[in-house]
């Protein structure tokens, strides 16, 4: 499913809010990568998701199924839900073995992976109400070095 993302405004960008999960997430990473790493020049892919779901209907959230993405590292921030039943983020090994299950509930649940050695999914989410639009939203930031073994997979 090809999805387009506008991009962000300096101002969000540069918000201590959005900074600070930046800087979280990369001292998360900065875990599992090699010392001589750690003060190269990274980039940082960010994305807002909103699902909105319309009246007593039900969304595939993840429609490609159990998959990855190609980032050496992801970080999934929870960002609120209204009117949502299901939406369980699931995370797997590279053969599909579920490891872990959470629905997110609470603004900044988070979870973070190393999404090209792991797989994830996300339940189809459900709108409880029959009148009302129901929505569901994350920010998903991960990193990569371009031209590197660290760069996205494609």
């Amino acid at each position: 499913l090809e999805r387009h993302f506008q991009d962000f405004s300096n101002e969000v960008i540069n918000s201590p809010v959005m900074r600070s999960l930046i800087d979280t997430d990369f001292e998360v990473y900065k875990n599992v990568l090699p010392q001589e790493l750690h003060d190269e020049i990274w980039q940082c892919q960010i994305h807002q998701i909103r699902i909105e779901i319309k009246p007593g209907k039900q969304l595939e959230i993840t429609p490609e199924g159990i998959h990855c993405d190609g980032y050496p590292f992801s970080g999934v921030h929870f960002w609120g839900r209204h009117n949502v039943a299901g939406a369980e983020s699931r995370l797997y090994t590279a053969q599909e073995e579920q490891l872990a299950a959470m629905t997110y509930e609470d603004i900044l649940d988070t979870t973070f992976f190393l999404d090209r050695d792991m797989r994830h999914y996300v339940t189809p989410a459900r709108n409880i109400h029959s009148h009302e639009m129901a929505f569901r939203q994350i920010l998903a930031i991960s990193f990569s070095r371009p031209g590197t073994a660290f760069d996205i997979v494609r």
